[in-house]
């Protein structure tokens, strides 16, 4: 077996960024962006797999109220988005999994952005399980990962994009798992649902209970 550490990051954190708009030019920024305006204003946000901070910038300067617990498993990443939000005293950061050790029982808004892809479907019975019990009533979990594509381009870009980040950041997946139904057999229903990049990327706000100002968005419109 391997010694080598799964979904490690460190060797191209500095690059990550820049590769990632070479490929998907600002998809892959505005996806994220998309559901941000759902948070509370006074939200306790957790963030796991954040990267280098760019959406944590951005949330910082939209919802100034908040508090964010921000979670990588690599150091490079943690260290980059230290310095992109000047390590705000509104942010706790802690370099790990969704496992360490939280310095809030439950948080209101939990976000999950291109992390879930990140493992199998055994893991992710385990992680979404872990996740949903820090999530406070009534609390917000949003989720923008790529989904199963149906055509044949993003087919090959997305086994590039596996194979190339097996080899570089040993991560854990070989493909796809079905990370919209394993986090709504946590107990969650969809409030709200987008499709990004011709349908390859999806934003989804999960919610805990049903708000009655809103009904669950099953379908989502394309961009």
């Amino acid at each position: 077996m391997s010694d080598r550490t799964v979904n490690d990051f460190n060797h191209i954190a500095s690059v990550y960024d820049t590769l990632a708009s070479l490929v998907f030019g600002k998809n892959l920024t505005q996806s994220q962006h998309h559901f941000l305006h759902v948070i509370p204003e006074s939200a306790t946000v957790l963030i796991v797999g954040g990267g280098s901070g760019e959406l944590l910038q951005t949330l910082l300067r939209e919802k100034p109220h908040c508090r964010v617990v921000y979670v990588d498993a690599s150091e490079k990443m943690i260290g980059l988005a230290r310095q992109r939000v000047q390590n705000s005293p509104r942010v706790t950061f802690l370099c790990g999994t969704e496992e360490v050790q939280m310095p809030l029982r439950a948080f209101t808004v939990i976000i999950t952005n291109f992390y879930l892809d990140l493992f199998t479907q055994q893991s992710l019975c385990r992680i979404t399980a872990r996740l949903r019990s820090l999530l406070a009533p009534e609390g917000l979990w949003l989720v923008t990962d790529f989904v199963r594509p149906k055509r044949r381009w993003q087919k090959l870009l997305l086994k590039t994009m596996y194979l190339f980040f097996r080899i570089v950041s040993n991560i854990e997946a070989s493909n796809i798992s079905d990370w919209e139904e394993m986090v709504r057999s946590t107990g969650l229903f969809c409030q709200a649902k987008e499709l990004f990049y011709k349908g390859m990327i999806q934003g989804v706000v999960f919610r805990d209970a049903i708000s009655p100002l809103h009904s669950p968005a099953d379908s989502g419109r394309h961009r």
